[in-house]
């Protein structure tokens, strides 16, 4: 309660200062930083300065957020585990139905169009498979028709 109640004090002075600086002509206020030894200049450029570092930190805040989300999702993507074939003759097979099946995720592995397809490493059909499981390409149901 006791927060409370210093909230709301703070805020009516706040309101209060608001209140009496958006009554104060800008010769007074001038006139009061000259009295106070100020340059109006030098403490316009500081205002500038300090809003413009609020800005920038505003922004880098919201791009950091994103950067770590990103991060997020692609260490999830890391642990996810699907099944997939054994061998690395069964994971060439299975490559091979989702291309003749499914021909629009070609272009998903696009490395692979430009090479032999017997000359991919297995560890470069397993990667292909990783993908296409992120893709959802083995929950398509074409798949499953092609199976019977």
């Amino acid at each position: 309660m006791n927060d409370k109640i210093a909230e709301e004090k703070a805020r009516r002075v706040l309101e209060v200062i608001a209140e009496s600086v958006a009554e104060t002509s800008d010769d007074e206020i001038l006139e009061d930083m000259r009295a106070e030894g100020k340059d109006p200049a030098a403490v316009a450029q500081e205002v500038r300065s300090a809003l413009f570092r609020g800005v920038t930190a505003f922004k880098k805040a919201k791009l950091r957020a994103a950067h770590e989300q990103h991060e997020r999702q692609v260490e999830e993507l890391h642990h996810q585990n699907f099944s997939l074939p054994d061998t690395p003759a069964a994971m060439r097979a299975l490559l091979a139905k989702i291309l003749t099946l499914v021909p629009e995720y070609g272009p998903a592995l696009l490395t692979a169009q430009y090479r032999d397809f017997s000359e991919l490493s297995d560890e470069d059909v397993r990667q292909h498979l990783v993908q296409l499981a992120h893709l959802g390409a083995m929950e398509d149901p074409r798949l499953r028709e092609g199976d019977g």
